[in-house]
């Protein structure tokens, strides 16, 4: 996996508000690669701004910012 395409990189929500993003793992050529599981994380020291919920819905709780991570897990090696 060479990069993540998000559908939005910015979003400006309303504390209660909810988006809900896509993220599409892409090879070296950018052709996405179907199967590839990534994972959602709010960070950082606000990270109680929003809340990630079914993999992919981003829901603002408080007023503020905070950083929203999207990663493919490691796979262990057996």
């Amino acid at each position: 996996m060479a990069r993540i395409a998000l559908s939005a990189t910015t979003l400006d929500l309303e504390e209660g508000e909810t988006a809900q993003l896509t993220a599409t793992p892409l090879d070296a050529r950018g052709e996405p690669i179907p199967g590839v599981v990534v994972q959602w994380a709010a960070a950082g020291a606000d990270a109680a701004v929003y809340s990630v919920s079914n993999g992919d819905a981003l829901q603002n709780a408080l007023e503020g910012f905070a950083q929203i991570d999207v990663f493919r897990p490691l796979e262990r090696r057996r």
